[in-house]
Formats: C-alpha cells, sequence, structure tokens
C-alpha cells in the first residue's frame, strides 16, 4: 500500500499531460479526415 515509486515525479505530470493532449489532438484529427 505504502509503495514509492521513483519514477513519479511533478514534471512527470505535465508532461504525460501535455503528451495526451497532443495524442488525442492528432487522434481526433485523423477521424475528422477519415
Amino acid at each position: 500500500m505504502s509503495s514509492p515509486s521513483p519514477h513519479v515525479i511533478p514534471i512527470d505530470s505535465f508532461v504525460y499531460s501535455s503528451v495526451c493532449q497532443k495524442i488525442f489532438e492528432i487522434t481526433y484529427r485523423t477521424i475528422t479526415i477519415t
């Protein structure tokens, strides 16, 4: 239950959010074009 993950960093969350948004945008565009 108390397992600290050394890979979890505040900046990681920001990067993850940015990447997700970018992927979503590209996917949405692809679906719209198709």
